[in-house]
Formats: structure tokens, sequence, C-alpha cells
């Protein structure tokens, strides 16, 4: 297998690399990124764009790859620019689906947010919403939506917030809906990887217990 990786250098993405780097069902790893991250492996190809290039984004899918998708920003790292927020987490992770289906790709694996809804009075989940929906409508053989609640993991950025939710709220995790546990970032990751395997045509969103369900393969 071959695979397509969009969004290696975030919380997700990055325990995506490593996981598909180790994994012997993966012959070749592309990561399309906007900057290098200075990693060496023999099946590792590093290609760096501007994603704003249209011609350069759909060169870098490999051709018949599962495409993984872990695109995401935060309002403080764009500036609170809606425009760039929308830009990155729309624009390129439904351009991804786009050039997925151009170069025949088997799956588009991509994660969102739970409560993503098109119609959603927050101006993030509505977004969201719309992503999976565009996405939807490219037609790929096989799209599966992973909608995480709080993510763990180590980030390169320092949240007080969320780093508090980390702290509370694994140890009431046992009372959290399974759609509202704290999961891993490499919990997302591993089911990723798992679903590059499903035979299950069409879109299917991939929330609640499932997410921390793997199948053995």
């Amino acid at each position: 297998m071959k695979a397509t990786l969009i969004g290696a250098s975030g919380l997700v993405g990055g325990e995506l690399l490593k996981l598909l780097l180790e994994d012997n069902n993966f012959q070749e790893v592309r990561i399309v990124v906007r900057r290098s991250l200075g990693i060496k492996h023999p099946k590792l190809n590093e290609c760096i764009i501007d994603f704003q290039d249209e011609n350069a984004y759909q060169s870098s899918i490999l051709e018949g790859s599962v495409v993984f998708s872990c695109i995401g920003t935060t309002n403080k790292k764009v500036n609170g620019d809606w425009d760039l927020y929308r830009t990155i987490d729309f624009d390129i992770t439904v351009n991804g689906a786009r050039f997925a289906h151009h170069h025949h790709c088997t799956h588009f694996i991509f994660v969102s947010a739970i409560g993503a809804n098109k119609n959603s009075g927050n101006a993030y989940l509505q977004l969201k919403g719309h992503v999976e929906k565009n996405i939807e409508l490219q037609h790929l053989p096989r799209v599966f939506a992973l909608r995480p609640s709080l993510l763990i993991g180590k980030r390169n950025e320092f949240r007080l917030g969320e780093k508090l939710a980390q702290i509370i709220m694994p140890i009431f995790n046992f009372l959290i809906p399974y759609s509202y546990k704290a999961i891993t970032a490499r919990q997302v990751a591993t089911k990723m990887i798992s679903l590059s395997h499903s035979t299950a045509m069409g879109f299917h969103i991939v929330e609640g217990k499932s997410l921390f369900q793997v199948e053995n393969v």
C-alpha cells in the first residue's frame, strides 16, 4: 500500500506518521507539508508545497494511495482571521479529497470534529460540517470522517484550557458518553490506519464508541 499524509506536523498527523513508517503494509509514505519536518526514513517521501498552488498540490498526491488528512488550525494561530482559518481547514481538506479522486485513490480518511454540522450555530462546527458535506460530494470510493472530542497528546503550543481539560476529563471519562470522551491522538491515528483496510464503500461518519474500536488487520 501507498499512503499520502496531509497535515503530518499536527498532533494526530505526527502520531499517524510514526505508525505509517512502522507499518509493513505501507511501502511508501508521502507527506505533503509547507516546510520540511526534518525526518529521514527509507520509505518516506517529503513533498514541500504551497497549498494555494493547486497544480503543485494535485501533483503531490500519490496515485492510487490511501489519503489521510489531519489538517486543522486554531483561532490563535490565524490571529482571528476567519478567512485564513477557512483556507486552512476547508480548502486544504476539500481540495485534498478532490485531488485524491483525480488520482484514483482508494480511501480518503480525515479528521473532523464531534458535533460537525453545516447547519450549526457554532462557526467552527458549521465549517467542519461544510467540509464533510463537500467531501461527500466528491464521490470517492471510500471516505471516513473521524469525529473525536478532546484530543490528548503533547502539542508544540501551550493551551491552558485544553491542558486543564486533558488532566480533568480522563478522570471522569467513565461518566462521559462515548461521543464526548477524551481520546489520545495515537488512538485516533491507530483508528485511521485500521480504516485504510476497510472495504466498505461510500461516505462514513466515525464517532462515539467506534472511534475507540480498532479491528485486527
